[in-house]
C-alpha cells in the first residue's frame, strides 16, 4: 500500500516527531485507543517521516484488522520514556475498568459530576491540563499513569518555555497542574474508575513566590 510519506500527521513533541493516526469512532472501544502514536524522532522532517512510516503501516493493520474482526496483536511502542503496549490490559490487582473507561476526558467528567463542577471555565483548565499531560505521556489513559510520570512531567514543565508566552512557567502554575491531577485522580479513586491514585506518592507544595521545587516524592 504505497503512499507518499508525508501523508500521515506528524506531531512535535519534546523536541522531535512523532506520528499520530486517529482510529475511527467506531473501532476505539475495540483497540482501546482514540488515536495511535509512533515513536518520537528527534531528526529532521523528512528523515522522521520515513522513521515513521513503519509504525503507520503497522497500525493501519491494526485498526483493519479490528475493522474486519481478524486477531489484532498488541505491540509495543514509546512516547519518550518507557515502552507502553497500545492495547493496554486490565491492571493486575484490584479494580478492573476497560481502558476506554479510564481516559482523561472520562475521569474529567466523573470528577465534574461527583463534584457538581459546573463552570466550563474549570472544566476547560481540567482539560486543558491532562491534554499537556497526554502529550507528554504519549497516551491518555489514567489506570497507566505512576508517580514517576508525574513527577517527570512536572520536570518537563519547570524547564520547558510555555509556547504561549515563550518563558518559564512559574511554580504557583506548575503546583496548579499537579492540584488539578490530585482532584481528578482522587475522585476517579473514591468512584471505584482507579485502583489508585499515581498523586499519592506525590506532594504537592503550597503556593509561592520562590523557585523551590514544588514536589517531593515519598519513598
Amino acid at each position: 500500500m504505497a503512499r507518499p510519506p508525508r501523508s500521515f500527521h506528524l506531531q512535535p513533541i519534546n523536541g522531535g516527531l512523532r506520528a499520530r493516526v486517529l482510529i475511527p469512532t467506531e473501532l476505539q472501544g475495540k483497540l482501546g485507543k482514540k488515536v495511535f502514536y509512533s515513536p518520537v524522532f528527534r531528526v529532521p522532517e523528512t528523515e522522521a517521516a520515513k522513521l515513521a512510516w513503519p509504525e503507520v503501516q503497522k497500525f493501519e493493520a491494526m485498526i483493519e484488522g479490528a475493522r474486519t474482526g481478524t486477531f489484532v496483536q498488541a505491540v509495543e511502542m514509546e512516547a519518550d520514556g518507557a515502552l507502553r503496549p497500545v492495547v493496554p490490559s486490565f491492571q493486575i490487582r484490584g479494580i478492573r475498568n476497560a481502558a476506554t473507561e479510564t481516559t482523561f476526558p472520562k475521569l474529567i467528567a466523573e470528577w465534574a459530576r461527583k463534584k457538581r463542577i459546573d463552570n466550563p471555565l474549570t472544566i476547560a483548565q481540567r482539560h486543558t491540563h491532562f491534554e499537556a499531560l497526554a502529550d507528554f505521556l504519549g497516551h491518555d489513559n489514567g489506570a497507566d499513569v505512576t508517580a514517576a510520570d508525574i513527577v517527570g512531567f512536572e520536570r518537563y514543565l519547570e524547564t520547558t518555555p510555555d509556547p504561549r508566552t515563550g518563558k518559564l512557567r512559574s511554580p504557583n502554575t506548575i503546583i496548579g497542574y499537579l492540584s488539578s491531577f490530585k482532584g481528578v485522580f482522587t475522585v476517579a479513586v473514591q468512584q471505584i474508575l482507579l485502583d489508585a491514585s499515581p498523586m499519592d506518592k506525590v506532594t504537592i507544595g503550597s503556593k509561592v513566590d520562590s523557585n523551590r521545587q514544588s514536589y517531593s516524592v515519598k519513598h
